[in-house]
């Protein structure tokens, strides 16, 4: 053996109880110091629950019973969205049957191609809805109601059988990466827990209960014209009246009012009715101008409804 390797070998045998010894202490200091996640505060992050999810309504109409055509696993349920049923009317129409949200969430996307309506629900809960052969809310953002009516049973990606897919799945971040889709409950007492084999749970018919909610409100409200130039004395208030805004959705929540001389002029005053008591005015020709808005938050055109003379 060359020297070199022998002078190694012996430096290391003369050091080796001191570096063991060395190593034994750093492990106790280490267990010592080491606080198991069974033993954290309470409170604390290790023990907070996660965010409770919301129940789910079956999302066909209610009161009609509909039969789980395909279910979870095999076939075209084997992927990230293995707990999948596709569902078809049991005794009356498919195609163009309401389909309802299965809670209450907001629009993350609508796929036209596919007939595919996502849902984000909070606490990284989605739903999905595909192959429906309309939409009635496609705008990304858009609030929807519980029950809420979202669009039509097709046949959208799949032809030849109309039926509803519907998924549940959580996903992580602003684009829903991660999906994974999560065994089905719902609210009308309906349990589907993994069982094994392929279509699990298929043949299971279910009846959707509760009501089916209105389509969320995406119409502004709409104001009309003052029939008459009103006249007013200058230095006192000046009470203003106009006809109540129309709207045939959430109803009208109120008015923002701009009265001055600019024809496009806007401002953020703001009451509940349609009327208000202008502070005294001095003497000259005002507009004024009102921008209707709704309980579901949509907002009307500015229109001017009519002149004001101070004299």
């Amino acid at each position: 053996m060359p020297r070199s390797h022998l002078a190694a070998r012996t430096c290391l045998s003369s050091t080796a109880p001191l570096r063991l010894l060395a190593l034994a202490i750093t492990l106790l200091i280490g267990l010592l110091s080491f606080t198991p996640a069974s033993a954290a505060p309470a409170g604390s992050p290790a023990e907070s629950p996660p965010e409770a999810r919301p129940q789910l309504l079956l999302p066909t109409p209610p009161g009609e019973p509909w039969l789980i055509l395909q279910g979870y696993a095999c076939g075209s349920h084997n992927s990230w969205d293995r707990y999948s049923l596709d569902l078809v009317s049991a005794e009356g129409r498919t195609f163009g049957a309401p389909v309802r949200a299965a809670a209450d969430g907001r629009v993350f996307i609508w796929v036209r191609r596919s007939g595919t309506l996502i849902l984000e629900h909070g606490g990284g809960l989605y739903t999905m809805y595909t192959h429906m052969d309309s939409v009635a809310v496609a705008e990304a953002g858009t609030q929807v109601a519980r029950g809420a009516v979202v669009g039509t049973v097709g046949d959208r990606g799949s032809p030849g059988t109309p039926h509803l897919h519907f998924t549940a799945f959580t996903a992580e971040g602003a684009w829903a990466r991660n999906r994974q889709s999560v065994p089905l409950t719902f609210a009308e007492g309906y349990s589907l827990p993994e069982i094994g084999g392929c279509s699990q749970h298929g043949g299971t018919v279910m009846t959707a209960g509760g009501q089916v909610a209105p389509p969320p409100d995406t119409a502004p409200p709409t104001v009309v014209p003052l029939p008459e130039v009103l006249r007013a004395p200058a230095g006192a208030p000046v009470p203003l009246t106009w006809a109540p805004g129309a709207d045939e959705g959430s109803g009208v929540a109120g008015y923002r009012i701009y009265l001055g001389v600019d024809p496009a002029g806007t401002s953020n005053w703001f009451v509940p009715t349609p009327e208000v008591q202008t502070p005294p005015l001095a003497p000259g020709s005002y507009l004024l101008r009102v921008q209707p808005l709704d309980k579901a938050g949509n907002a009307g055109a500015w229109t001017t409804l009519g002149s004001v003379v101070v004299e």
